[in-house]
């Protein structure tokens, strides 16, 4: 039998142990923590189709034995192939989220707005890449209503891969930006690369949303159903009233409300759902850590373009909160050659923000403190090598009043600088 016959035969396909029914396919994936091999006696109490593993189960367990175990070259590889198979089943609308930056947000801030008409499945965090896309097509059932797919890119080849697996209905691209370079070398290529989401969808018959603040994606606007959606979901509807700070959330919640709109979602229901958006942790998040004390913490993702937009927001609270502003910057990674001129673009946007203090986490930041402290007239810059190092300068920016910007690149895990200051997570 072919996979493509266990599929025919078969009610759905899950690696989760957990989540295994009668009728399954089971695939035995190994990762870095877990063997799904491991589970195998306990996966065939529950009576599956057929449970796939890696060429040499029999050998690695000679006393199971069961017609149901099927041995493959590559298990990783099957899986992905059952999830294209039990996608081409789903015949509810499938919406494919990509970009440089924003792609979570945008995700979670559409998954709200559907939740509020109809049962939906989205991206659980952020498993967007070779194994945590096939994992979330797992979840496809035939009471949904609506699957909200997010995508990303680490180098060229990933974006038709990803697409063909995924065959979205509707396409939306965030932004364009420096994303993984030490791959995809410039930020052209990034965009070549970004833009097959929403060719290939456009292929199907599919429709496409950017935003039009975007010069990169508004290349894509003029092409037959692609639409330019505005900063603020208040430019489509005046009801739809938003809270979010950021214009970059702003403008991902904007997007994420036209989809939604597109797609039959009452206004009413996406006027509600737009006041209590929230951005997912690490991407903005606003915290009162004191009446005199503002963290602004987006610690999650990092490029020149969403640093510079945090940096000028953060200018923005401060001015409004008639509170000082103070800086933790760290490292952006996978810049590739871009590296130095990046760090350095960073900055000297930085500089012009004015803060009282900075503290810069990581290699490339760390030997531009003295560069900083140039372009500053006034205010104070430490730096720490890397996160861990960072636990005392950190707890220094809290003495007295401020807005403080907390941002880099997830490698930097500026995380560990919030916990020192005892901001909860």
């Amino acid at each position: 039998m072919t996979l493509k016959d266990y599929v025919h035969k078969a009610v759905g396909f899950t690696s989760d142990s957990r989540a295994v029914r009668a009728g399954d396919l089971f695939f035995a994936l190994k990762g870095e923590k877990t063997d799904g091999a491991l589970f195998v006696p306990e996966i065939l109490k529950k009576n599956p189709t057929a449970v796939f593993a890696e060429r040499g189960f029999g050998q690695r367990f000679p006393d199971i034995r069961d017609p149901r175990i099927v041995e493959v070259d590559n298990v990783h590889a099957a899986h992905r192939e059952a999830a294209g198979l039990f996608r081409a089943r789903f015949t509810a609308p499938v919406v494919a989220v990509g970009g440089s930056n924003g792609k979570t947000t945008t995700k979670e801030f559409l998954a709200t707005i559907l939740a509020s008409d109809r049962p939906i499945l989205k991206t659980d965090k952020s498993q967007n890449g070779e194994l945590g896309i096939p994992k979330t097509l797992e979840k496809l059932r035939e009471d949904l209503r609506a699957a909200v797919i997010e995508v990303g890119i680490d180098g060229p080849g990933d974006m038709l891969r990803h697409v063909q697996l995924v065959a979205p209905d509707v396409a939306l691209l965030t932004s364009i930006g420096e994303e993984h370079l030490n791959l995809l070398k410039t930020v052209d290529n990034v965009f070549s690369e970004e833009r097959i989401l929403v060719d290939e969808t456009l292929k199907r018959g599919g429709r496409a949303y950017v935003p039009a603040a975007d010069p990169y994606l508004q290349r894509l606007a003029k092409l037959p159903r692609v639409t330019s959606t505005p900063a603020r979901p208040e430019d489509l509807d005046p009801s739809f009233r938003c809270l979010l700070g950021h214009p970059m959330a702003r403008q991902n919640a904007a997007l994420a409300a036209k989809v939604a709109l597109d797609l039959g979602v009452p206004r009413e229901k996406i006027a509600a759902a737009l006041l209590v958006l929230e951005v997912p942790e690490g991407r903005g998040r606003e915290i009162r850590l004191r009446p005199d004390v503002l963290i602004l913490a987006d610690h999650y993702n990092a490029n020149v373009a969403s640093m510079k937009a945090g940096l000028a927001y953060a200018r923005e609270v401060a001015d409004r909160e008639k509170l000082p502003l103070k800086l933790v910057l760290g490292d952006m990674l996978d810049l590739g050659e871009a590296v130095a001129a990046a760090h350095d673009e960073v900055i000297a946007a930085a500089a012009q923000m004015l803060p009282k203090e900075v503290l810069l986490v990581g290699p490339e930041m760390s030997q531009r403190q003295a560069r900083l402290a140039g372009l500053l007239s006034g205010g104070s810059v430490s730096s720490a090598p890397s996160s861990a190092l960072a636990r005392t300068p950190a707890q220094n920016l809290l003495q007295g009043p401020s807005v403080l910007l907390v941002k880099g690149s997830r490698g930097t895990a500026l995380e560990r600088v919030l916990q020192a200051m005892g901001v909860p997570l």
